[in-house]
């Protein structure tokens, strides 16, 4: 039985969830200091915006409700806090990162786990997303098949899943290809750009902070070999710990500089080839390069160099173990992405010349991306330039238990501020098509779940509608009128937002948003590109027949032309069948007029020819009777 009590400083709970200890202590001050109002934190950017400073230090709880998935705080200034108990369950339980995500591997473990993902999918699909950095954190890399086979689509997909971070070599922010040499000796600046066979290894030991992820995929091959070689390092680092505890504390303790000269530039650096996390204990780490391993030691007393390469030949026995060491000859199609932190990677020797491209990618964009957080939301906008749909529920986001989803909405300008300052900026439009969420506890004032539309800035009050001010939820559009928008703001700036507690769950909602501005008289300044609504809002003609109102009055949607929910105006397909039929009329036509003018010039030439002949046979005769006069003469 849930049950709490609280006394001097602390707050004692007992029982308020199975995922917490049974018993469980916190501080009034940590709480009233981390209360989720909004008036105390921004949903948003989830970043507190109270300064703690003006807090009452000696804060009590006046009184405490709790219930199945929230608890309720009345302080003694007067202020109110709710919890999900989600948040309890999350605070306390610990935050789980990337670190306990992470699952080392060998070979035999690897087969059972899933780490191939589609390019397209993770360019539009929130799923697949989530699927690719799954395998990631936990894995150390990805495969992303059907990648088209050109740099601009790899540096695509890199954007999506994080940062380009600008580097030397050829891997810099624009993902520009080179070709390997034709040389198989070692003279080349790197032994990268040749031929030969790349031990396992990770890049950038010598910098401070090495890249993070690293993008591969090969555009060209004209010989043969070349096999992508992985190891987990991680996996490795906890086999040396078991075995030899002693090897593995050198390696995780004594300092090794690493160096690379290149284009006149010395990088160097010194860290131990195993780093682990402060806080867990776990490999966060690894750098591994023979090639750049210096001969500057200062950190290793020659005493102590023999345990060092004890230490050190150990550790590659277990990388490079054939049981440790995942092969793959990638396609054109296919890109490697991998986490050079966690995996070394090789290369087999090969033959002809070999062209890839690559890119380094920053690890904090791609872990910020990568957290769990960002997917319910993922999907929640369907937005063009000048409007949209937001939608929970159906296709769009499965209306989950504790979502916390902010849209920002900024549509573009319709037209030039300076050339039209009436349509600067655009009004927001706002329209429920559908909308069943669950209604407010008895005991609350507030919606459990609810949507929430703010103009301009998450800071201020949600604006009223039907007299909910706090939020919508059950009832709230009942007698709305149905001509014109639910909501209209001038602000380019709007937020939309939607939050469901942990208890039952409902349908959700459906809403468009146009961006327009009133029509001077009777037409819009862009003609055009503009649809001109019967309410006298202007808006882009894109909104035409999409079975949205957009207009608000829905006459953007009258006289078209809808065939099985489909818009047979504006749709690709029925374009194509229009033409079609055109095509086959026009062809029909043709025909005729063309039979017609064929029977017509046949009967022309027919009695042309009949014509010729007679005329041939006339002159004949009249030569003949010529001749007999002309011999007449001669006789005279």
């Amino acid at each position: 039985m849930q049950s709490v009590k609280w006394c001097s400083r602390f707050l004692y709970f007992n029982n308020i969830s199975p995922k917490l200890s049974k018993n469980l202590k916190v501080s009034n001050f940590f709480l009233r200091d981390n209360c989720q109002e909004d008036v105390s934190y921004n949903h948003v950017s989830h970043q507190r915006i109270h300064d703690t400073s003006t807090l009452d230090r000696n804060v009590q709880p006046l009184d405490v409700q709790l219930s199945p998935d929230k608890i309720s705080i009345t302080w003694s200034d007067k202020h109110k806090s709710n919890f999900n108990l989600s948040w309890f369950e999350k605070v306390f339980s610990g935050i789980k990162n990337e670190y306990e995500l992470s699952e080392s591997w060998n070979v035999e473990s690897l087969k059972k786990r899933s780490f191939e993902v589609d390019y397209d999918g993770v360019m539009s699909s929130s799923s697949e997303k989530k699927k690719f950095y799954h395998s990631l954190m936990q894995n150390g890399f990805v495969l992303v098949r059907n990648a088209p086979r050109n740099p601009q689509s790899s540096m695509d997909l890199s954007r999506e899943i994080g940062s380009i971070k600008d580097s030397r070599e050829y891997f810099d922010p624009t993902i520009q290809y080179y070709t390997i040499s034709n040389s198989n000796n070692h003279d080349d600046f790197d032994i990268a750009y040749t031929q030969c066979a790349l031990p396992l290894h990770t890049d950038n030991p010598d910098m401070v902070h090495p890249g993070s992820l690293v993008t591969l995929q090969i555009l060209e091959h004209t010989g043969k070999g070349g096999k992508s070689l992985l190891s987990d390092a991680m996996y490795s680092a906890e086999q040396l710990q078991k075995s030899d505890p002693e090897a593995f504390n050198i390696l995780s303790t004594y300092r090794l500089v690493y160096q690379h000269i290149t284009e006149g530039n010395n990088y160097i650096h010194a860290e131990p080839v195993i780093q682990l996390d402060k806080d867990t204990g776990k490999v966060n780490l690894v750098r591994v390069s023979e090639s750049n391993r210096s001969a500057i030691q200062p950190f290793i007393k020659q005493e102590d160099m023999h345990k060092w390469y004890d230490a050190w030949l150990k550790f590659k026995e277990f990388f490079n173990h054939p049981d440790n060491v995942f092969e793959r000859q990638l396609d054109f199609n296919t890109m490697l992405v991998f986490d050079n932190w966690r995996m070394l990677h090789a290369r087999t020797s090969f033959t002809g010349d070999r062209s890839i491209c690559g890119c380094y990618i920053s690890p904090d964009t791609w872990k910020a991306k990568a957290h769990p957080i960002d997917f319910d939301c993922a999907k929640i906008r369907r937005i063009d330039s000048k409007g949209g749909k937001i939608s929970v529920g159906g296709d769009e986001v499965n209306y989950k238990k504790n979502l916390n989803c902010t849209v920002r909405i900024r549509p573009d300008n319709l037209l030039s501020s300076l050339a039209y300052p009436n349509a600067y900026p655009p009004k927001i439009g706002f329209k429920f098509i559908r909308f069943n969420i669950k209604d407010k506890w008895k005991w609350s004032e507030l919606c459990e779940d609810y949507v929430a539309i703010y103009a301009g800035s998450m800071f201020e009050a949600p604006i009223t509608l039907n007299g909910q001010n706090k939020g919508l939820c059950a009832n709230a559009l009942k007698d709305l009128p149905e001509d014109d928008y639910h909501y209209s703001l001038n602000s380019m700036d709007s937020f939309v937002r939607f939050v469901s507690d942990a208890s039952i769950e409902d349908e959700g909602f459906d809403m468009s948003f146009t961006a327009y501005y009133p029509a001077t008289g009777t037409i819009c300044a862009n003609p055009a590109n503009e649809f001109l609504c019967a309410n006298g809002h202007c808006i882009s003609s894109e909104h035409r027949c999409n079975e949205l109102d957009n207009c608000g009055d829905n006459s953007d949607e009258v006289s078209c032309n809808y065939d099985n929910a489909l818009n047979l105006v504006g749709t690709l397909q029925d374009q194509l069948l229009k033409n079609y039929a055109l095509f086959i009329a026009a062809t029909a036509f043709t025909s005729v007029v063309f039979t017609i003018i064929f029977v017509f010039c046949v009967r022309v030439i027919c009695k042309e020819d009949r014509k010729k002949m007679l005329y041939e046979k006339k002159p004949n005769k009249k030569k003949k009777k010529s001749t007999t006069v002309n011999r007449k003469n001669h006789g005279l």
